[in-house]
């Protein structure tokens, strides 16, 4: 079990992880991060800043971290969806079938993505004989990324790991037992992903995760929208309780490299690679061209992958907090 660890801890676990962040963190442009739901309007305050381990990153000041079981509320969608004039729908219902310019449609997701506070949401990966089921909870601002707390749940033919992922303050931890154990930190809560680690797991996870706030932003979608070959309207669609617009839309992967920039970017030169020309995403968005769902199918090499990203609350009360120091291993 503990080498099977050790191999999923290494170049296995590095591509999940960043695959799921390179959708997570641009997935606020229709908030794509695991299909949503939009709570009623908040007002948060600035962003925390602290020096100790205390919430470096918070949309409240007395928010605290939605737990596990907090963070999947599919409820929360039947009342989040926004009516607002201001950004309508890009089509109507009426519309079922039709052509969708990319450029408006694209635009259409920037405007609706610079307006997101926070977000709270689910992600789903299959990919046969390894499946993945996380959760996840993201604070932005003005279309960037500023901090993301992730659980995921993995399951490789039949052997499950837990892993966490939380970056903050600019750097990005890893936590969970078996992966804890795997790089000799037993004793700790938290492992600092470093590129001078002396452990080459956390290096090699350094590199994949290398600038990703940098460069992680809620537009990925739009990136999707700009490279797009064709967007087509499919209607109405009820996701959970959401009511949504159906969009599907064929990724010309080759032009995704060039209108992407970070994580993102580093994902589709990975497809390029592996010979993949076009990516089909369907996604569903609400009245405020907020993404509630994101479905994707990919082939390549022989393997069948689905990934499914729902946000559940949009403009939630949310707090990433920096380990405290005592709790993180640094070797």
């Amino acid at each position: 079990m503990r080498a099977r660890i050790r191999r999923l801890g290494g170049p296995a676990a590095a591509l999940v992880v960043t695959v799921i962040l390179a959708g997570c963190g641009n997935t606020i442009a229709g908030t794509a991060a695991p299909a949503s739901s939009v709570p009623a309007a908040t007002t948060p305050s600035p962003v925390q800043t602290s020096s100790d381990a205390a919430t470096v990153a918070s949309t409240t000041d007395a928010a605290s971290a939605p737990s596990t079981t907090d963070a999947i509320r599919p409820s929360d969608t039947a009342t989040s969806a926004d009516s607002s004039t201001a950004n309508p729908p890009v089509t109507s219902g009426s519309a079922a079938g039709r052509s969708v310019d990319p450029v408006a449609f694209a635009d259409r997701l920037q405007k609706a993505a610079a307006t997101v506070r926070s977000l709270v949401g689910t992600i789903q990966v299959t990919s046969s004989p390894t499946s993945v089921q996380g959760n996840f909870s993201e604070i932005a601002s003005g279309g960037k990324v500023s901090a993301v707390d992730m659980t995921m749940f993995i399951d490789v033919g039949g052997r499950k790991v837990a892993i966490k992922v939380r970056i903050v303050g600019g750097k990005a931890y890893l936590g969970g037992d078996q992966l804890l154990t795997a790089v000799g930190a037993t004793d700790k809560q938290w492992a600092l992903v470093n590129a001078k680690s002396s452990n080459s797991t956390l290096r090699g996870m350094a590199d994949q995760l290398d600038g990703y706030l940098n460069s992680a932003s809620t537009d990925q979608y739009t990136g999707y929208a700009l490279a797009a070959r064709t967007v087509v309207d499919r209607g109405p669609d009820l996701v959970g309780a959401v009511r949504t617009e159906k969009y599907d839309v064929d990724v010309d992967v080759a032009a995704a490299v060039r209108s992407m920039k970070g994580s993102a970017r580093r994902s589709m030169e990975t497809l390029v690679t592996a010979g993949v020309k076009t990516l089909p995403v369907t996604l569903s968005l609400d009245r405020s061209n907020r993404l509630v769902q994101s479905v994707t199918h990919l082939k390549a090499g022989g393997v069948d992958s689905d990934t499914v990203f729902r946000v559940t609350r949009y403009d939630t009360p949310v707090s990433i907090k920096v380990p405290a120091a005592a709790d993180v291993y640094t070797g």
